[in-house]
């Protein structure tokens, strides 16, 4: 689920990199000039009431989509759910999610981001507290289907951030994005207390209680977030209306006599008269070779489209897979491994490595920023992808488990922003249009996959978990290897 805020934030730096390069100083004050850019961030006024209600959000964001796990067997005692079924819930709350990014990008564009955070945060509330009274399994899925849908709707807060910060909207977006994986990190440490008191009340009712302060700031405390994203787009807006007006006026300044005598260019003796011939003439030429222009320019836009969709299928059928397994990866590990880890350790012991899974998978992706520096964005994520692998491989080793499950999270860190890297390096003309939609499908893995495993739990147990995992990723690395080799085919 990490991967749908990923994907929500994917187009943020670009606006970052336009407004940077509008409000960053080119003389030798550039540091001084970032560092009180940054000091904005605490500045007190909206800005930082928008990094709070962020924060909260993702926290709540980060809560939830590492919550389902702990509590399956619970759940599978409790309500006679059988594993199969329990892997509908990570697959229901994806669907949701899915749901909520896309209808929430329109949502945004038509009414603006106040509405649409308040209501993402109430339907997150909604869910958390009906996911926290569930007494059956039809109310539990209700729940969750809202838990899904203000998760999709609040993954907004990334765009919104980025844009209301203008030039510093990467280092704002960094800032609440740690909030994110706190969440993660303290949702198995959350279950586990909850688990002691009994039920999943406590757990889901602090997810609930976040929510809920997220949302009352949202109504009553945060009603400027429009207002600022109006601004930054104006300083944006009258930038680029100042450059095109500069460059219309270099045009004129170096072709104003281009193919006219002097005096025609500027309106001196002979001038008007030959001006005046000359406009006759092209007249004259456009007319008669405006049907034929007109029909060979339809032609020539018709093959254009046809020839840009020809070179959009080879990096979609590339990636596409990649990212159809890479989500269904991530949540199936999320969800569960504590199913295997409760059945080699105690709970508490279980859920502290479920937490630590969450903590190595946030260190992969820091580690991932400054060897991307050094590593080919492709032997980085086929070096990620083949580490998971072996992790997973090595948790079928019981006394192995634990530390395995670490690394498989210090792996799988780096492989979504590296793989959208590699992208961009091999198809850097195309890879806008192909990340949106391998992104966007990469969700039906997010909805497949945990149930999938949900089956393979019920028919050989809770030992198959592992097994299962390195079937899904040596599927992984075996396309991975296929792309590698498809670039050096020149492909």
């Amino acid at each position: 689920m990490v991967s749908v805020v990923a994907a929500a934030a994917a187009s943020a730096p670009a606006r970052v990199v336009v407004a940077g390069a509008l409000l960053r100083p080119r003389d030798g004050g550039c540091r001084l000039a970032a560092f009180m850019q940054l000091s904005t961030l605490f500045a007190p006024g909206p800005g930082r009431l928008l990094l709070v209600a962020g924060s909260l959000a993702m926290f709540a964001l980060g809560a939830s989509q590492a919550l389902y796990g702990p509590f399956f067997p619970y759940f599978s005692d409790t309500l006679g759910v059988t594993p199969s079924r329990l892997g509908l819930l990570p697959g229901l709350h994806f669907a949701g999610a899915t749901i909520g990014v896309l209808g929430g990008g329109f949502a945004a564009r038509r009414w603006g981001y106040r509405w649409l955070l308040r209501v993402g945060g109430a339907v997150l509330t909604a869910g958390y507290l009906a996911a926290a009274i569930a007494g059956t399994w039809s109310a539990l899925l209700v729940g969750v289907a809202f838990l899904g849908l203000g998760f999709g709707l609040l993954v907004n807060f990334n765009i919104l951030v980025d844009e209301a910060f203008g030039a510093v909207g990467a280092a704002a977006l960094q800032l609440i994005n740690a909030t994110f994986s706190i969440g993660a990190i303290s949702a198995p440490l959350l279950a586990v207390a909850s688990l002691q008191i009994g039920g999943q009340g406590l757990a889901f009712g602090i997810g609930g209680a976040v929510a809920a302060m997220l949302t009352a700031l949202l109504f009553f405390g945060h009603d400027s977030a429009d207002r600022m994203v109006a601004a930054q787009r104006a300083v944006v807006a009258s930038a680029a209306a100042e450059r095109a007006v500069a460059e219309r006026a270099d045009g004129v300044a170096a072709g104003g006599a281009d193919g006219l005598p002097v005096g025609a260019a500027n309106g001196g003796p002979g001038g008007t008269s030959v001006a005046s011939a000359s406009v006759s003439s092209a007249r004259v030429d456009a007319v008669s070779e405006s049907a034929s222009e007109s029909a060979s320019t339809r032609a020539g836009a018709a093959n254009a489209s046809r020839a840009h969709q020809r070179a959009l299928l080879v990096p979609i059928a590339l990636f596409l897979p990649l990212y159809l397994i890479y989500p269904g990866a991530e949540a199936s590990f999320s969800n569960w491994m504590p199913t295997h880890l409760f059945s080699l350790l105690p709970v508490a012991v279980a859920s502290a490595v479920a937490s630590g899974f969450w903590l190595m998978f946030t260190v992969g992706r820091l580690i991932a920023v400054p060897l991307s520096v050094r590593l080919r964005p492709g032997t980085m994520v086929g070096v990620a992808v083949v580490l998971a692998g072996a992790a997973a491989l090595t948790a079928t080793v019981d006394a192995a488990a634990p530390v395995a499950y670490l690394v498989a999270g210090l792996a799988l860190g780096p492989i979504f922003p590296g793989g959208l890297s590699w992208l961009r390096r091999r198809y850097p003309a195309r890879a806008g249009e192909v990340a949106s939609i391998i992104i966007a499908a990469g969700g039906i893995g997010g909805m497949l996959i945990p149930p999938a495993l949900g089956v393979v739990v019920e028919r050989w147990g809770a030992g198959a978990v592992p097994v299962a995992l390195t079937a899904v990723l040596t599927l992984a690395i075996l396309l991975t290897a296929l792309i590698g080799v498809s670039g050096r085919r020149g492909t």
